[in-house]
């Protein structure tokens, strides 16, 4: 039976001792990938014809070739190696002590005699009158052949050890560094070091950042470290400072990440108008570097050695950091957070950030207002961004506010509820001042309409469990008087939340206030006990100090949190 239904499994006639050869059935389609080359292939053995290809309808998934040309992996590249050639011929073109000195340090093997062969091929160097582009560009071919060892070789002993690092410039490069260290500015031979050292920079692309960080080992704590980087740079032709030092520090990153953080906080501190505020840079860092260099950054600006941004361009790199990727942008706010940054100086890129789409930026906006206590400056543009079903930004601050700063919360509620609201002291005061108007109307651009801080705090009754906060006395009154003016489209669309109001409808609307014009405030959560009209009034006339002590008595305590200063520069 099972043949008569099964024929073509049972057609074919397998041989037990013929070898089946799987390099001559496989055909490999990407050589790139060692885990994926057999998902698409076609096995087909070329000695039985029976067995047929395996074809897939047009109507399959996208095929994994056309996946791996749409999405690419980025594989981790190696810088390209200085290769290895023979310099014979070239070591023919030097004339002179030049050249016996390069013909010296082929046949020495230890570092320290050619330390000391180097010493003398620079002075041979600077003494050469006749020393010139050309024969500069044949030297560096050379030393660059023999001091390979010294560029392929770690660098950063790892250790920040005074004794360590000094141990770590005992190599023959380092020599022509010191050299040039050691000549005055008004020297001619100083030109002369920077023509070498040109060429050396053209052929060899470690030699930027070797030179950044023999600066800043070898130099003394009151000198300027970088000035001989900084000069060097202005010597060549068509390049600049800011192009040299991201080059230099971008090739540094890739080689060693742990001697690119250990150069960080003198970059920041000798090249303030190129690294402080550069977004390219920040991005740079925050690409390369794992937890614990991360922590080395952050007790680096605690103990105020680094400062990496700057005021006017802070916003600039916030927006520009929203496209980076999920762990540059937290390793980019844990360093924001470190600098201790106001937060009132990151709340103006809030209403660009969609809850969705940037949940990096906003989880760790919502955590610094949680360590503050809201303002109207704060509430203002929470209050402004739209309200969305599945944002929970809003609801999520507000809710926490309104358990630890109910009271607080409620009055600014209140305000922001009913600025828009015409009453009748005001316009008085309207008359008196023109330029109270327009500052006034200024504010009122930025002041989110009271539609939509209704939404925000319908959308808080729909998704919090304990709603208590919305009963609050100061909040009820707002919602009174928004109910009482806005369309009867308004109260339709936000009825359940002004249904909240039913129970304080038979609260009288003017009280006796101790001191002042029940008119012109907004009731204020307090403590009353129930007197007789000339009752109060007697103890309104007998004494003002006593009103004011009760009223401090009873004021709620604000928890408020020490702000320390902004650690960034401010300057332009």
């Amino acid at each position: 039976m099972v043949r008569e239904n099964f024929a073509e499994f049972c057609s074919a006639q397998v041989k037990e001792d013929a070898p089946v050869s799987l390099k001559k059935e496989i055909v490999v389609i990407d050589n790139d990938s060692d885990n994926h080359g057999m998902s698409n292939n076609h096995v087909r053995n070329n000695s039985d014809s029976t067995i047929l290809d395996a074809e897939f309808s047009d109507d399959e998934d996208t095929p994994l070739g056309k996946l791996r040309t749409e999405m690419t992996f980025r594989p981790i590249k190696d810088l390209p190696k200085y290769e290895a050639i023979d310099i014979s011929e070239t070591i023919e073109q030097l004339e002179g002590d030049i050249k016996s000195c390069i013909i010296d340090m082929q046949n020495e093997s230890s570092s320290e005699a050619q330390c000391e062969v180097m010493e003398r091929l620079i002075q041979a160097v600077i003494q050469d009158d006749e020393f010139d582009a050309d024969m500069a560009a044949v030297l560096a071919t050379c030393l660059l052949q023999l001091l390979q060892p010294q560029f392929t070789n770690s660098l950063f002993p790892g250790d920040t050890e005074e004794e360590a690092l000094e141990d770590s410039l005992g190599t023959p490069f380092f020599v022509l560094f010191r050299n040039l260290c050691q000549v005055s500015e008004e020297d001619p031979n100083r030109q002369t070091l920077f023509l070498l050292i040109a060429e050396l920079y053209e052929k060899q692309m470690r030699v930027g950042y070797h030179m950044l960080y023999f600066l800043k080992v070898a130099s003394k704590g009151g000198e300027d470290k970088m000035a001989q980087y900084k000069d060097f740079c202005k010597s060549m032709d068509g390049k600049d400072i800011s192009s040299c030092l991201l080059t230099d520090i971008k090739v540094c990153a890739e080689d060693d990440v742990a001697l690119f953080t250990f150069l960080l906080p003198d970059i920041y501190t000798h090249f303030p108008n190129i690294a402080i505020g550069s977004g390219e840079l920040l991005n740079l860092i925050v690409s390369v570097i794992d937890g614990t260099q991360l922590q080395d950054l952050v007790c680096q600006i605690l103990r105020g050695h680094l400062i990496m941004f700057r005021k006017d361009s802070f916003l600039s790199v916030l927006n520009t950091s929203l496209e980076w990727e999920t762990i540059e942008q937290y390793f980019l706010w844990q360093l924001i957070a470190a600098h201790n940054i106001p937060i009132e100086h990151i709340m103006p890129i809030l209403p660009k950030l969609e809850f969705q789409n940037h949940a990096e930026a906003l989880t760790s906006i919502l955590i610094m207002l949680k360590q503050d206590s809201p303002t109207g400056d704060l509430l203002r543009p929470i209050l402004c961004r739209p309200c969305k079903k599945n944002d929970m930004f809003s609801v999520a601050i507000i809710k926490y506010w309104a358990q630890e700063y109910e009271d607080k919360l409620a009055e600014i509620l209140n305000t922001q509820l009913l600025k828009n609201q015409t009453f009748t002291p005001n316009r008085k005061r309207q008359r008196n001042s023109t330029s109270s108007n327009k500052k006034e109307k200024e504010r009122d651009k930025e002041h989110p309409p009271v539609e939509l801080i209704l939404a925000h705090l319908d959308l808080t009754r729909q998704t919090c469990k304990n709603i208590s906060f919305l009963t609050h006395e100061s909040l009820q009154q707002a919602l009174q008087q928004v109910q009482s003016t806005c369309s009867d489209m308004t109260k339709t669309k936000y009825s359940d939340l002004f249904a909240l109001c039913e129970d304080f409808e038979d609260v009288p609307q003017t009280r006796v206030l101790r001191g002042r014009k029940a008119s012109n405030m907004s009731p204020k959560p307090t403590t009353r006990s129930k007197r007789s009209p000339a009752a109060s009034s007697k103890y309104n006339s007998e004494s003002d100090s006593e009103s004011s002590e009760e009223e401090e008595i009873t004021k709620p305590k604000i928890k408020k949190r020490k702000k320390g200063s902004a650690m960034y520069d401010e300057s332009d």
